[in-house]
């Protein structure tokens, strides 16, 4: 409809379902030239907050976007540490897959950066340490990653940004987006 507003103009434009799996599509979080993120809330009695990752609607026809998208959730999926935001789950609706991963309540380090920038305020060294340990234990963990016979993967994220690294409320930095990570038995070769 002309009038449509937020989610339901986005859902317009981009052929958007409402629901994907047990998954209600809330609002967006994110969206770049690869794909759109999604805030979304699982069905049942705890209703739990999920982040939902999908093809944007001119990738989600492309074979080596698509292989991207599963390659990113079968090494993601391997990584299992406080640092690293994981995949929960990976629902296939109709010709589209999306990666459900744990929702942070929290802000991107590139926002959390850009508001200290617009105050000319530095941010406190401390803070700074603790933000730049936990992204490096994240990584480190990435790095020691096994597949299910014990063989390391070697993952290498390759897209460490301050936009990949997202500070929870509570203060923890987690690394998330391993979509052009670099690992062993991958799918798809990125340039």
């Amino acid at each position: 409809p002309p009038r449509a507003t937020g989610v339901a103009k986005l859902r317009c434009l981009a052929q958007v379902p409402e629901a994907v799996g047990p998954y209600s599509l809330l609002s967006p979080i994110a969206s770049g030239g690869f794909g759109q993120v999604f805030l979304g809330r699982q069905a049942g009695v705890l209703g739990r907050l999920v982040a939902l990752k999908g093809l944007g609607a001119e990738k989600q026809d492309e074979l080596e976007a698509v292989a991207m998208l599963i390659d990113e959730a079968r090494i993601a999926s391997r990584v299992r540490h406080p640092n690293v935001v994981p995949i929960v789950d990976v629902v296939e609706e109709g010709s589209r897959i999306w990666l459900v991963m744990e929702h942070v309540h929290g802000e991107t380090l590139a926002r959390l950066l850009a508001r200290t920038s617009d105050r000319a305020l530095p941010v406190p060294p401390r803070i700074a340490r603790a933000i730049s340990c936990g992204v490096l234990r994240g990584l480190h963990a990435a790095h020691e990653a096994t597949d299910t016979t014990g063989k390391p993967l070697g993952i290498v994220h390759r897209d460490v940004s301050p936009h990949n690294v997202i500070v929870s409320a509570h203060g923890v930095a987690r690394v998330l987006d391993f979509g052009i990570a670099k690992a062993a038995g991958r799918l798809s070769i990125t340039r």
